[in-house]
């Protein structure tokens, strides 16, 4: 048998033979071979085949008896054998300092530099999910650059396990119901009339609990299934508030978050239409919200479709306002209506802080382009009160409500009030 074993097949097996017996342990390292295709292009695939030759070589010096490579790719390898983290950090420390030494062809010197990964084997886990996060650490230290090695620490490889498991539970979730909607008021710093909401995605799985939005909304993304869960987010909304407004005859809206991802698709604008139409509902019933974030990544694309919004009947807001990342030129070019300062603008409020001085700032600037602001993140009785020296603002936190369920929202619609506590 071959010293290095060709293909995923062999390290995956291997990967799972010693899993199923951690004791004593076992680590696996993946070195990458960089710039293979540029020594191609200027010495010729024999200068590559020299190279990964003597890689091979050197990969034997680190046997020790009870190792176990494969070649992974043309130009990667995985090294399994026993040992500590330290141990297998310092081999792959040493693997990369060997690979990156300069080979002579004829008259010309050619480099490799290389990079490499390195995670302890864990009992009870699956094997590709071990190669992969092997590889994810390999291309962590790829980002750093040429050289580097990255060691996923026994605290990364849980997360990285609670992380695969969630991703997996997630993929399901709509279809076995676990998604909902919870609502969180808007109101007058005073507390006041009940007349708008957001509503706010929310996963209860039986084996996790109540995952945080933080955590699973990302996955959405990566995924690409925001797109269908955000088109059920908008239908199921806008056929909450055709509930409400029949159950009470209060003119309420909802405001919903947009994801980039779901912005970006270029049958966004017909998508949100047609949840519209299937929830009963027209363009005035909600609002759109587009993190201030999001903006900066791609604003031409970002503000066409807000103007195609805009011009089909949709309010729209920009949410985390403050934050620090939009400028106000490209503010004043975006068909909003509505600023949403961020939490960490208010958490300081009232004391007479910077914060303060910003707030005022913001709220001038809404007033002189014609935008409603709320204030998000309000929590203490001092903060509304000082929030209600500017007219028209809105106010959004606990100090109001907490998310609730869509039928605690009809009644406060029926009560019609709703003040902040004492």
């Amino acid at each position: 048998m071959p010293f290095v074993t060709s293909g995923h097949a062999s390290l995956t097996r291997w990967i799972a033979e010693v899993a199923s017996h951690p004791e004593p342990a076992s680590l696996l390292v993946v070195l990458r071979i960089r710039k293979l295709a540029a020594i191609d292009e200027v010495l010729g695939a024999g200068a590559v085949a020299d190279l990964l030759a003597q890689v091979e070589t050197t990969l034997k010096t680190f046997d020790g008896g009870d190792a176990r490579v494969a070649r992974i790719d043309e130009a990667t390898f995985g090294l399994l054998r026993r040992g500590s983290i330290a141990e297998a950090e310092d081999m792959a420390q040493r693997l990369v300092a060997a690979a990156g030494r300069g080979v002579g062809r004829g008259d010309a010197m050619y480099y490799a530099p290389a990079n490499a990964g390195v995670c302890a084997v864990q009992a009870g886990v699956d094997a590709g999910v071990q190669l992969e996060r092997a590889l994810g650490a390999l291309q962590r230290a790829m980002s750093r650059g040429a050289g580097f090695v990255e060691v996923v620490s026994a605290m990364r490889a849980a997360q990285e396990v609670d992380e695969w498991e969630t991703r997996m539970l997630l993929e399901e979730a709509a279809l076995r119901g676990e998604l909902h909607l919870e609502y969180q008021t808007i109101q007058s710093p005073a507390g006041g009339t009940v007349r708008k909401v957001e509503a706010l995605l929310r996963w209860i799985n039986p084996k996790l609990g109540s995952v945080r939005p933080d955590v699973f909304i990302p996955m959405l993304e990566e995924s690409g299934a925001i797109r269908p869960v955000g088109e059920w987010v908008l239908r199921e909304a806008a056929r909450q508030v055709g509930r409400w407004r029949a159950q009470t005859g209060q003119d309420v809206r909802a405001a919903i978050n947009l994801s980039p991802v779901q912005l970006m698709a270029t049958d966004f604008v017909r998508t949100a239409e047609r949840a519209l139409a299937e929830g009963g509902c027209d363009a005035s019933c909600l609002e759109l919200e587009i993190t201030e974030g999001a903006i900066i990544r791609n604003f031409s694309a970002v503000r066409a479709q807000l103007e195609a919004l805009a011009a089909h009947g949709f309010s729209l807001a920009i949410d985390d306002f403050g934050a620090g990342y939009s400028s106000l030129g490209q503010l004043v070019q975006l068909p909003v209506h509505h600023l949403k300062m961020d939490r960490s603008l208010i958490a300081g409020l009232p004391d007479g802080n910077k914060r303060a001085d910003v707030v005022k700032a913001v709220v001038a600037l809404a007033e002189a382009l014609g935008l409603a602001v709320t204030a998000e993140g309000v929590e203490r009785t001092e903060q509304a009160q000082w929030l209600q020296r500017f007219a028209g603002m809105q106010c959004q936190g606990y100090l109001f409500s907490r998310p609730m369920r869509a039928d605690r929202v009809a009644e406060l619609l029926v009560e019609g009030v709703a003040a902040p506590p004492a």
